[in-house]
């Protein structure tokens, strides 16, 4: 196995907490930015669900790109040699998102 010690998984572990941190801080601004928001676009539906899309995005934005980069650094450090990452980092992919789907299929609609 490669080693990944060289302070990368830290960084972006790091990251991906103060990411958390930020999108949960963002979330308790959005409950005070939402009537505002609804005061003034209730009038448009589509400026609405925009506005509230635009809102989302921007809290979610950073653990998401910091939870990207999980993946790689997982690859790195299962493959055998550094020929094999992209086998591995696909196989981790495709459980992923075998995962992802099993996940959403087994919520009752």
């Amino acid at each position: 196995m490669m080693s990944t010690d060289d302070g990368c998984t830290s960084w972006k572990n790091s990251r991906l907490a103060s990411g958390a941190t930020i999108a949960s801080l963002f979330l308790t601004v959005y409950d005070n930015l939402y009537p505002a928001l609804y005061a003034n676009l209730s009038g448009s539906a589509m400026a609405f669900a925009a506005g509230k899309l635009l809102l989302a995005m921007v809290a979610l934005f950073l653990p998401t790109f910091c939870m990207g980069g999980t993946v790689p650094v997982l690859a790195l450090a299962l493959a055998a040699t550094g020929r094999r990452v992209g086998v591995v980092g696909s196989g981790l992919y495709a459980a992923n998102t075998l995962g992802a789907a099993a996940g959403a299929l087994s919520v009752p609609i």
